[in-house]
């Protein structure tokens, strides 16, 4: 920068001679201290207000509320701590909500929403909330539920379930009597009853039924004689993309490859194929779905040597996204199964509270 100095030097006398001096310019080269303002760091005109709630905070998830504004186009789900701040996730218009996953009890957590406009301006909202998730009741696991033959679990659609084929389905079960193609879970591939993948029991045998690609239904079986097992037993099925696993009291029983057919809209069943169709004559207990497939270790942690251990405890908890106590839980009714870990509380089909029984693994 150039500045111009110019000095003008008043009338002088010498002598007896008045005479003026010519105004001086000087020229100063100087290093430039007012640069000019950078439009690129101007906030988005859109007054973005960010969190408007958080909603179903349970144990360890919460959904973040926020409305949305036209012209805006990402929305950044901030964590904020007392030393730090981190984006843990994004998603984009015209979005307004955001669920929040394993989150650990009982804790306090801070979050800001910042949003991006369509010209790539970022809002200045300061808009902070604080929200401190569910405590976790004390383990209990007195209860089971008792099926007749004419009552199931119905939870959300399969789909929900699936995971691109990386999921685990953990239950205990207790035959009361013969079996006669009866269904312990089914999941379906259409908008009604139509197997994707399901466990079934007969007289003497294990079923696994599951549906691939090619629309062929098919079997892998393994022997499970009634007479010999009339007490509670421990119940795994993990899928790994292409590969189906079955435990049955901590050993792998069933290992085998299948592309599983999509699954589809009609609601994962428990105890039943669909409503009481093919229904499970025996107890159910401890329900629980993960969105990884266990490994070998996991599923052995969990059979704990036959005795029910809270699975909040165990190493697969991070895995866990759905946990039924079948009975246990003070919200279990016969209008509804809470879910302890996720948000997708169950609805029994034909139970009544005389289907809670205490008996349990």
């Amino acid at each position: 920068m150039k500045i111009i100095i110019i000095t003008l030097l008043a009338m002088t006398l010498i002598g007896c001679e008045d005479k003026v001096f010519e105004p001086q310019t000087t020229t100063v080269s100087t290093p430039s201290i007012c640069a000019g303002t950078n439009p690129e760091l101007d906030p988005s005109k859109i007054k973005f207000p960010g969190i408007d709630s958080v909603t179903n905070i349970t144990q360890t998830s919460a959904d973040i509320n926020w409305e949305h504004i036209d012209g805006l186009h990402t929305y950044h789900i901030i964590q904020v701590t007392d030393t730090d701040r981190k984006i843990i996730n994004s998603v984009s218009a015209p979005a307004s909500k955001f669920t929040l996953t394993k989150l650990l009890p009982n804790t306090s957590y801070t979050l800001l929403v910042r949003a991006i406009d369509q010209r790539g301006f970022l809002d200045q909202n300061i808009n902070m909330v604080t929200f401190r998730t569910n405590g976790f009741t004390r383990f209990s696991n007195e209860k089971s539920i008792s099926f007749k033959g004419s009552q199931s679990i119905i939870l959300s659609e399969s789909k929900a379930y699936q995971n691109g084929n990386q999921f685990s389905m953990s239950m205990w079960f207790k035959r009361t009597r013969t079996a006669r193609d009866e269904r312990l879970f089914t999941f379906h591939y259409r908008s009604k009853s139509s197997i994707v993948l399901s466990a079934r029991l007969d007289e003497n045998k294990l079923h696994l039924d599951y549906s691939d690609d090619a629309t062929k239904l098919s079997t892998e079986s393994v022997d499970f004689d009634y007479s010999s097992n009339r007490s509670w037993h421990h119940l795994v099925v993990t899928v790994n993309n292409d590969k189906i696993t079955l435990y049955l009291n901590a050993a792998p029983k069933l290992s085998f490859s299948a592309n599983l057919k999509d699954f589809g809209d009609h609601q994962l069943h428990i105890a039943a194929e669909s409503g009481n169709q093919e229904a499970f004559r025996g107890n159910i207990d401890e329900l629980a779905i993960y969105n990884e497939p266990l490994s070998d270790s996991d599923v052995e942690e969990i059979y704990n040597f036959g005795k029910v251990i809270d699975l909040r405890n165990l190493s697969s908890a991070t895995k866990l996204t759905h946990w039924y106590q079948m009975g246990d839980h003070d919200k279990d009714s016969p209008s509804n199964i809470e879910d302890i870990i996720g948000n997708d509380s169950a609805i029994p089909f034909n139970i009544s509270k005389r289907h809670f029984v205490k008996d349990a693994p």
